[in-house]
């Protein structure tokens, strides 16, 4: 049998973990098994990789540009498909008066995970590229 590959993966809601159990499956069926190493948010994750307390991170996208600049000896990197070409939406409720994104001047904007491209720092680029603050004072320093 082959050694075994730790693999690190971020878990926001406990039926992630199904959905590793079945890659576990796939590859331990293949002759290749895996121990998964979960944890609460990338920034663990990233320092874990970076200990070398685990084989392999599966990343998000910001994530991977913090453990790469950090390490010159983090390697490849990889994209799934359903990862390509997304897009943020703004919803608001109806009623609110909001009807275009210089209508979000001056109002409170909730964002989603700190380390989440697609969810925050997408968004907030977007908005800052538009010239539309917050009340909090968005930044470019809120980028990084």
């Amino acid at each position: 049998m082959s050694e075994t590959i730790k693999v690190g993966a971020v878990v926001y809601a406990p039926p992630v973990t199904v959905v590793w159990d079945i890659i576990s499956d796939f590859f331990a069926n293949g002759g290749l098994p895996l121990e998964m190493v979960y944890f609460k948010d990338y920034r663990a994750q990233v320092q874990t990789l970076l200990d070398e307390e685990i084989d392999i991170a599966w990343n998000s996208p910001l994530a991977h540009v913090e453990a790469t600049l950090k390490s010159d000896e983090v390697g490849y990197s990889d994209m799934r498909d359903t990862d390509q070409n997304r897009r943020s939406v703004y919803l608001v409720k109806t009623g609110s008066g909001i009807n275009s994104v210089e209508d979000f001047r001056g109002k409170t904007i909730g964002f989603g995970a700190v380390d989440s491209p697609q969810a925050r720092l997408v968004p907030i680029a977007d908005l800052l590229e538009k010239r539309v603050r917050s009340r909090s004072r968005l930044q470019r320093s809120d980028l990084r």
